[in-house]
């Protein structure tokens, strides 16, 4: 933040105080310190900071012109490490203006590390002199940093904050101190507005503080620095640093070097811290340190030693103070008085005579009697009955209070009093102040002939004196009966008829109703000629057939225009499409018997197509009985006549039937055995069907077959498998028995 000050009135003549980046306002967050100057025309300030930017920020604004339209920046010298770590390794201390340069003074490290610990706010480093040299136009090419030391760790010297003092001729002095091997001191030279030394760097035995050089008239430079003991005021001529002679001790607390005695005085020695020279001052003489006094034998005097030297001896005199009471004395027995010397233990004692009663005055003490106290001692007091000896009326009596009778004590002066009987009123016959009314009393007033006071009395009202008179009903209001008074005016109303109601006419249309607007029709009584209005509802509009105005199509809306034959009022309705109008059809696909056929028709309105299926003609099956050979089944072929499509029904098996038969215990030993099967029932053999097992193949032989194999292997015994393959028919088109497989138990 900023203020602009005139400095003749002290009143703000600028401010600016927000937050936003340097390149426009010149802001610098955080700044840890820094300086400003003007030369008149430009208001120059130097920022030392730690994030934005992280370096010596130089902002110039013009000292007439709203400042924040002529903020020009710059960046000269940018720090290392983390925007925000408050450490940055360097120091500013000075800024001072030349006739086209600005020049700012620091301290810095060789900027090495990573700077990122936010907790470490300071830098071990070895620190160097610097001085920025900036053009005033605030051009970054300008921008110059010149290295005024260049110490080394080695060689250890610590550096502190420069100060620099702006001199004649475009020449600064810079100043600042150094410590090396515990020894401080003042380092000083002379630089010109390009930071370049004038003069060598001379070592003066100096000391600095926050207190800025200033230039004074006579071209010295002055700054003084505190201490404990005083304030020490330096000067220096820049144009003869080397001259500089060290004028001010700067002296410790000093030391007690001869001790002071009670008589004689002492010495201290004081010593400069810097160029370790004495000097000494006297020390007052200490004075006795007496101890207490102590009481001679003779009861008269006594003696006191001094503390610091036993053979200071002095005597003296008791000096006894005031009495100081033992034993007091009372009205009636002696005391004993105290003396005490006043600087020492010794006393003595007096006697005192007895007080005897000093009593004061007699005072009231109750109703019967008074008392006195002893002056001496209030302990003692004295009571005796009163002795009334005057008298007088304090108040006298009047109609309605006690008198009061007062009689004075002649020693004491109390008194006490007895009242005096109230004479009590005497009342006239009375006056009517207040006539009674109809409803309200009057009232009749009483004055006393002795005091004059008054009292009254309540006469009680007259009553109302009433007349009748009778109001009919009407339509709206009941009839009632009005009793008024004659004498007051006061009216009330009883005797109430209930009112008769309007008697309305049939009504007459007083505003026609529209077609969308209500009505109104107003209703008269014929009695009292009162009215009320009815509303009249709309009597909506009354269409037209309407008039085209845009036709229908076959898939599309029309519009149709109303127009009400009443008020004349359009409104537009749709007219629904009409619909296609479709021909016979273009057959484009034929069908088959089981794939659908494709229909074109077309719309004799609009010429629009649609495509229709035809269903699938279905086949036609004409039967032929195939009848079964010896090796072969017969069947029944159905063929379609119209695709040729075929499928066999009602299967009938072959007329004879070959097995094989294997020895399950025995299976080199293979019987082949030719059966004569009859035709019991016909089988039927699904055109899937791949395999069936010997059980369904020999439904209806299963006995044939069992009594083949018993006489055929009769002499053997066990579990026979047989097993017979047959080709598969093409003639049919379908599967026949591929494989049977029979187990038979042989008895």
């Amino acid at each position: 933040m900023y203020f602009c000050i005139d400095e003749e009135t002290m009143t703000g003549l600028d401010k600016f105080t927000r937050v936003m980046d340097i390149s426009y306002y010149g802001y610098c967050s955080h700044s840890f310190n820094q300086f400003i100057a003007t030369d008149g025309t430009y208001v120059f300030r130097a920022d030392h900071g730690d994030a934005n930017p992280r370096g010596v920020a130089l902002t110039r604004f013009s000292a007439s012109a709203e400042t924040a339209a002529s903020t020009v920046s710059t960046v000269p010298l940018t720090f290392a490490g983390k925007a925000g770590i408050n450490s940055t390794g360097a120091t500013l201390g000075g800024m001072a203006l030349s006739n086209s340069r600005v020049l700012i003074a620091g301290s810095i490290d060789d900027q090495t590390g990573e700077y990122t610990d936010y907790s470490d706010t300071t830098s071990t480093k070895q620190k160097n002199i610097f001085v920025i040299s900036a053009a005033k136009t605030l051009a970054a090419d300008q921008n110059k940093v010149v290295y005024i030391t260049n110490y080394t760790k080695d060689a250890g010297i610590t550096v502190g904050t420069p100060h620099l003092t702006a001199l004649e001729n475009g020449t600064f002095l810079l100043l600042w101190e150094e410590t090396a091997e515990e020894k401080l001191t003042v380092r000083a030279a002379v630089i010109d507005e390009n930071g370049s030394l004038k003069t060598e760097i001379y070592r003066i035995q100096a000391k600095l503080s926050d207190c800025a050089p200033i230039l004074a008239s006579d071209g010295t430079v002055y700054w003084y620095v505190g201490t404990n003991l005083m304030e020490v005021l330096y000067r220096l001529d820049p144009k003869n640093i080397g001259s500089f002679e060290y004028s001010v001790h700067l002296w410790d607390n000093g030391v007690i070097t001869t001790p002071a005695g009670c008589e004689t005085k002492g010495v201290k020695t004081f010593t400069c811290l810097d160029c370790r020279i004495t000097r000494t001052e006297p020390v007052p003489a200490a004075g006795h340190s007496w101890g207490p006094w102590m009481a001679n034998a003779d009861g008269k005097t006594h003696t006191r030693v001094c503390t610091r030297d036993s053979s200071h001896i002095e005597n003296g005199n008791h000096t006894y103070g005031e009495a100081k009471v033992l034993i007091a004395a009372t009205c009636t027995s002696p005391g004993v008085n105290g003396y005490y010397c006043t600087a020492c233990t010794a006393e003595k004692t007096e006697p005192v005579a007895a007080l005897n009663h000093k009593w004061g005055p007699w005072t009231y003490f109750n109703a019967m009697r008074h008392q006195r106290v002893c002056l001496n001692n209030a302990e003692h007091t004295e009571l005796a009955e009163h002795v009334w000896k005057t008298s007088a009326v304090s108040k006298a009596p009047t109609c309605e209070e006690e008198g009061v009778m007062v009689f004075t004590c002649g020693d004491c002066g109390g008194q006490r009093t007895e009242p005096i009987k109230s004479l009590g009123h005497t009342w006239d016959v009375g006056t009517v102040t207040t006539e009674p009314g109809c409803e309200t009393r009057g009232e009749r007033t009483y004055t006393c002939e002795i005091c004059g006071k008054t009292r009254t009395e309540p006469i009680e009202p007259n009553g109302h004196k009433y007349t009748s008179k009778e109001t009919p009903p009407t339509c709206t209001e009941e009839g009632y009966t009005t009793y008024t008074c004659g004498v007051c005016g006061h009216s009330y109303k009883a005797n109430p008829t209930a009112a008769k109601g309007h008697t309305w006419d049939k009504g007459v249309i007083t505003t026609a109703p529209g077609c969308l607007t209500y009505g109104e029709k107003t209703f008269t009584c014929t009695v009292c000629k009162e009215t009320r209005v009815e509303t009249v509802p709309p009597t909506n509009h009354i269409w037209d057939k309407g008039t085209p105005e845009k036709p229908a199509t076959c898939t599309e809306k029309g519009v149709m225009i109303y127009t009400c034959t009443v008020c004349g009022v359009q409104q537009k309705g749709d007219i629904l499409p009409k619909g296609h109008t479709w021909n016979e059809g273009e057959v484009s696909a034929p069908p088959t018997c089981e794939v659908i056929g494709v229909l074109t028709v077309t719309c004799t309105a609009c010429g629009e197509t649609e495509i229709r299926s035809i269903p699938p003609l279905g086949h036609n099956y004409v039967k032929t009985v195939v009848p079964a050979t010896c090796t072969e089944q017969g069947y029944t072929k159905h063929t379609c006549a119209n695709c040729g499509n075929s499928y066999a029904t009602d299967p009938v098996p072959a007329t004879t039937l070959t097995v094989k038969l294997r020895l399950m215990s025995e299976p080199s030993v293979v019987v082949t055995v030719t059966v004569v099967v009859p035709t019991v029932r016909p089988l039927i053999f699904p055109s899937s069907t791949t395999a069936i097992s010997s059980s369904a193949v020999l439904h209806s032989s299963a006995g044939l077959v069992a009594s083949a194999g018993r006489a055929v292997m009769s002499s053997v015994s066990g579990r026979l498998m047989g097993t017979s393959r047959a080709k598969p028919s093409s003639r049919t088109g379908m599967s026949p028995l591929t494989t049977v497989t029979s187990q038979l138990a042989l008895s």
